[in-house]
């Protein structure tokens, strides 16, 4: 990684001493910094110079992970058939509607109204399903064709990754 170079500064007087300053971070050096956080496997990196600039690379957390249910942890008694486990071929036509980008997902629109969408609820095509705060920019994620909600994946305020499940959904 190139240091920055420092400059002199003075106000133009002979009894002026010079100052340091240093240059902006260039991109390049930003690049060096991720990729420095990442060898080291680092969750956050904050480099703060003298000057007040401030540069903060955070890794994007791993999406949560969906506990087993119990029925599925315990084996079934011996001589009764195990029950089905739900998959995506016991729910006739079920979609997922995606992250479009990484973010943080929120279900509603502020943390004391209701959310957008519930389980079982049917939707419009365009109608908001949640929202995905992405560098400090609320998108509302839109259906994109009448379906039915059949689950939320993600709970409210978690971080999601681009191409993530949302929501299971059934075509209307």
């Amino acid at each position: 990684m190139k240091a920055a170079t420092p400059r002199q500064q003075t106000s133009g007087s002979p009894n002026d001493v010079p100052t340091m300053q240093t240059a902006p971070l260039s991109i390049e050096e930003v690049r060096a910094l991720a990729q420095l956080a990442c060898e080291l496997e680092l969750a956050e990196l904050e480099l703060c110079r003298p000057s007040g600039e401030q540069v903060r690379i955070r890794r994007a957390a791993p999406p949560p992970t969906a506990p087993l249910p119990a029925s599925a942890s315990l084996p079934a008694p011996m001589g009764t058939p195990a029950p089905a486990a739900p998959s995506q071929q016991s729910v006739p036509d079920l979609r997922h509607v995606t992250s479009p980008f990484v973010g943080t997902f929120y279900r509603s629109a502020g943390p004391t109204l209701p959310p957008f969408v519930e389980e079982g609820q049917q939707v419009r095509k365009g109608q908001t399903l949640c929202i995905i705060e992405a560098m400090k920019l609320m998108n509302e994620l839109e259906a994109e064709y009448d379906c039915v909600i059949v689950q939320c994946l993600v709970q409210n305020g978690s971080p999601v990754e681009y191409g993530q499940k949302l929501f299971s959904v059934r075509p209307c």
